[in-house]
Formats: structure tokens, sequence, C-alpha cells
């Protein structure tokens, strides 16, 4: 499974979403932008990545009996996380 993971670059790919919206927060903040503003952004940001990153992952995996199970199984947490990241 780890090899699977590793292919997919999953993690790489949604740190490499993030790196420009997290430098971005980080000035806003530094700059006395409205932090709640800021953040909002931040979390719009993260459940775009989340997505994005997801969709990409599930459909690497392919469309086979195992690989829709698999992202069946996955879809309960990632909507979770996302509903965590709402204002």
């Amino acid at each position: 499974m780890r090899g699977v993971r590793d292919s997919i670059q999953a993690v790489t790919n949604y740190w490499g979403l993030l790196e420009g919206a997290f430098w971005s927060l980080v000035h806003a903040i530094g700059d006395g932008v409205d932090t709640e503003k800021a953040l909002d952004e931040w979390r719009g940001k993260l459940r775009e990545s989340v997505n994005l990153t997801w969709n990409q992952a599930t459909t690497a995996l392919g469309f086979d009996g195992r690989a829709l199970a698999a992202a069946a199984r996955s879809s309960q947490p990632i909507g979770k996380l996302l509903n965590s990241l709402n204002p």
C-alpha cells in the first residue's frame, strides 16, 4: 500500500498547492490584514487543495473495484475534514 501512496504523490501535491497560499497568509497577518479574513481565505485554499488532491489521488488509483472501494471508504473522512474547515 505504501508503494501506491508514494506513486500518486498526494502529499507532495497537497503541500505544493498550499505553499503560495501559506506565504500569502503569513504576509497578510504581518501586514495587519484582518486576521479572520486572512484565515477564511486560508481555509478556502485548504478546502480547494484537499478536494483537488483527493480527486487526483482517486483518479490515479483507477476505476476498478478495489480503487472505487478505496475511494468510497476515504470519502467520509475527507468530507468530515472539509466540513471542519467551514467558517
